[in-house]
């Protein structure tokens, strides 16, 4: 009985990690272009710019914060330099539309969005943490910082609480800011394995 609910609990495991896996943007293009279809709507919040379009009759925001870097401004060439002085790797995806930036010493990847021009539009980012309470005590802080910046949020779903994410695998906890320029979207996960807060910041047209 040990060993089969040890089973359960890998292939649980293997299911929710290749349903984050595969919701990253460059695993996400590769399948979108080898006609693999998921939808545009992804349960770890990922996706492309191009999918969020601005409500006209929203307000704007009077900040876009985005880990710190400028959307609509930071250029491609910004990145190198921020990635140089971060001792940080980032590698071109999908023809140069995606970087994808990873420090090997780090529990946190993100991948940044260009637009036509090489102009920062989106960023996206993954932090993996072993505990629920580390993950929850980020969700909370990133809430804090951008309601501070930009006001409440436009929707928040589930807890994020410690004792509510460790409850079952794909547990999760979501607050979304919604502008007719700019959006913002955190998740706090549990993976089964483990607990990810995954984050998306985007210029809207």
């Amino acid at each position: 009985m040990k060993r089969a609910a040890r089973w359960g609990l890998a292939a649980a495991s293997a299911v929710v990690l290749l349903g984050l896996v595969i919701h990253v943007p460059p695993i996400r293009g590769w399948l979108a272009a080898h006609g693999h279809h998921g939808g545009d709507s992804c349960p770890f919040g990922y996706g492309t710019a191009a999918r969020h379009r601005g409500d006209p009759t929203a307000p704007h925001a009077h900040a876009r914060p985005a880990l710190g870097f400028a959307l609509g401004t930071t250029t491609a060439a910004e990145i190198a330099r921020w990635a140089t002085d971060h001792a940080t790797t980032c590698r071109a995806k999908r023809g140069g539309t995606f970087l994808e930036c990873a420090d090997p010493s780090a529990s946190t990847s993100i991948w940044l969005q260009l637009d036509e021009q090489g102009v920062l539009e989106a960023v996206q980012a993954t932090r993996r943490e072993p505990t629920a309470a580390m993950i929850s005590d980020a969700f909370v802080q990133r809430q804090a910082e951008l309601t501070a910046q930009v006001g409440a949020p436009t929707r928040h779903d589930g807890s994020s609480a410690p004792n509510a994410l460790t409850g079952a695998a794909l547990r999760q906890a979501m607050v979304e800011y919604r502008f007719s320029d700019y959006h913002a979207l955190v998740r706090a996960t549990n993976m089964g394995d483990g607990y990810v807060l995954t984050e998306e910041y985007t210029r809207l047209d």
